[in-house]
């Protein structure tokens, strides 16, 4: 009883924790007394979890990371408040402290990509108060904004050790989870991890997205990454070796059962750049084993690949495709668009409300109405008609301007001697360039890869100005 009473007397002289204590035990007794009962644990695991992130923030910008192929699951809540956002809310208000207490150097927050970024807000606000659909715009606006934190809690949370070891390893894990769901899906016909194609008769693999699309371009952006893994994990065994090419077969063939045409052409692109890259390292004592390891792969494919995959590809180059025939209709749209508003566009993200006022959406949704509301499929024609012009010329400045901090911080670590380092950069690069091209077959504007390959540019680049000895 004495103790009891010394830590009460401690928490009277403390009000602040006083106040917390109440509410978390509060919240939890009002929860007990309700229809959710089975949350009353959440307000302890709430707080555990702060305290948590106040002291290791880059955990709970790991886990934003790791949940990014699990849409399905990361929106339980629904999509206007999901994990992600919640946590990602949290980061924000942990590291704003962090820097205003000084335990983050502001001097992480320096980059070349900032200008880029206020030109494009301020004309996605320019374009949203002429657009005639406001309520779309001002909503795109939002997630550019978010965008736009998430690009902050990169520069200020990836350090080196981050850089090089840990992110690579957390994109490789919750991206091959993701594989391993879709190849689960499409053989055991999961609906929750596939989706059968009306009117196609066709499964395709979702994983632990909403879209077979979207998975496929979650797992493109992970294999330039794992074709790199030996510098990375500094795999020596050939059992080890046999074990990650086992891991890379497995994201082929998860993007594969996705029957994306898109992944197809993205994992060609990205399987030639890798090749490209390793070649010239190879001494003839490797030999041996690259020989195996294509023929076993060719053999893989052969028997786990299902010859309605390959079909698909095919139809890639034929008119009477009813999904080419919508996507030239896009075309057709944003043409006629762009020459009524080519400067500002029509508003951020309003692509699909000007295609559902189109003849063209009646006739190919049929009856559903749901269906005449149609993004364009390609990231850079969404800019162009919502942002116009204007956009897109910003739009793409921020990715040359990407591009060129790789590069360039590929070329000082090569410099410095410091070859594995720049692999790694290189990687990255290429994870980046399987998303640029993606996004010509895919309307996802705020992808958090894109822009978490935007902001480890500038990081890449400030290590490679260093010393790679110096701290962290």
């Amino acid at each position: 009883m004495e103790a009891i009473k010394e830590k009460l007397g401690t928490l009277a002289g403390h009000p602040v924790q006083l106040l917390l204590f109440s509410l978390i035990i509060g919240s939890t007794v009002f929860l007990l007394a309700t229809p959710y009962y089975m949350y009353a644990v959440l307000p302890t695991l709430g707080f555990l979890l702060l305290l948590l992130l106040g002291n290791a923030p880059r955990i709970g910008y790991y886990m934003v990371i790791f949940m990014v192929p699990f849409d399905v699951y990361r929106e339980l809540l629904g999509k206007a408040l999901s994990f992600s956002k919640i946590l990602g809310g949290v980061l924000l208000l942990i590291v704003t402290l962090h820097m205003l207490f000084g335990r983050i150097s502001l001097d992480r927050l320096k980059s070349n990509i900032w200008p880029w970024f206020v030109f494009y807000f301020i004309a996605g606000v320019v374009s949203t108060f002429l657009s005639d659909f406001r309520l779309t715009s001002f909503d795109q606006i939002r997630q550019t904004v978010a965008t736009f934190a998430f690009f902050f809690l990169t520069l200020a949370l990836v350090d080196r050790d981050s850089f090089f070891k840990t992110l690579p390893r957390v994109l490789m894990a919750s991206i091959t989870l993701s594989a391993i769901l879709s190849i689960v899906g499409y053989v055991f016909d999961i609906p929750v991890l596939s989706m059968d194609i009306r009117g196609e008769n066709m499964t395709r693999a979702t994983g632990g997205s909403y879209d077979p699309n979207f998975n496929a371009a979650v797992i493109s952006f992970g294999l330039p990454l794992l074709f790199q893994f030996h510098y990375m994990f500094k795999v020596e065994t050939f059992k080890k070796k046999l074990l990650f090419m086992l891991i890379i077969l497995l994201n082929v063939v998860g993007i594969t059962l996705t029957f994306s045409r898109a992944g197809g052409i993205v994992l060609l692109v990205v399987l030639i750049f890798s090749a490209a890259q390793n070649l010239y390292k190879l001494r003839p004592i490797h030999l041996g084993f690259v020989m195996i390891s294509f023929f076993s792969f060719i053999i893989a494919m052969a028997l786990l690949v299902p010859s309605s995959y390959w079909t698909r590809q095919k139809s890639i180059t034929d008119t009477a495709d009813e999904s080419l025939q919508r996507r030239y209709s896009y075309l057709v749209l944003a043409g006629d668009a762009i020459k009524k508003n080519p400067i500002f566009g029509y508003g951020p993200g309003t692509f699909h409300d000007l295609y559902a006022q189109t003849l063209n959406a009646v006739d190919l949704a049929g009856t559903i109405t749901e269906d005449y509301f149609r993004d364009a499929h390609n990231t850079y024609i969404e800019i162009l008609v919502g942002r116009g012009v204007l956009g897109l010329i910003i739009y793409m400045g921020i990715t040359v301007t990407s591009f060129l901090n790789f590069y360039k911080a590929k070329k000082n670590l090569v410099t410095s001697g410091r070859k594995e380092e720049a692999t790694i950069v290189n990687s990255y690069m290429l994870a980046f360039l399987a998303m640029s091209i993606f996004i010509l077959f895919l309307s996802m504007e705020h992808h958090k890869y894109i822009w978490i390959s935007i902001a480890l540019s500038q990081v890449a680049l400030n290590f490679s100005r260093v010393d790679g000895n110096s701290s962290k």
